[in-house]
């Protein structure tokens, strides 16, 4: 109805082309080999979410990245501090609550 001399219409944000892409070949995660594409437990989001939400499956999933070696012992070593100081907290809780 209002479309200019290419056929866009108002609102439109893809090209006539790319309409009937996947969403993936659009963002360019086809072009790698299937062989050398990245599994979701190595992006760095899915990482960085797991060790703050659910820290044994983020070191896992911090160990199978290509991070360097020197943050993966760090990330480790910091997340396994925490987990100390928590339980330590949850005894002294438990400890004061009881008595």
């Amino acid at each position: 109805m209002f479309e200019d001399e290419n056929g866009n219409r108002p609102g439109d944000w893809t090209h006539r082309a790319q309409r009937k892409q996947q969403a993936n070949t659009i963002i360019g995660k086809d072009d790698a080999p299937k062989d050398q594409q990245k599994k979701w437990y190595q992006d760095t989001f899915w990482v960085i979410f797991f060790l703050v939400v659910f820290w044994p499956v983020g070191l896992f999933c911090l160990w199978k990245t290509d991070w360097n070696i020197a943050i993966k012992i760090v990330l480790t070593i910091v997340v396994a501090i925490m987990v100390i100081i928590a339980f330590n907290l949850s005894l002294q809780v438990n400890a004061s609550l009881q008595g």
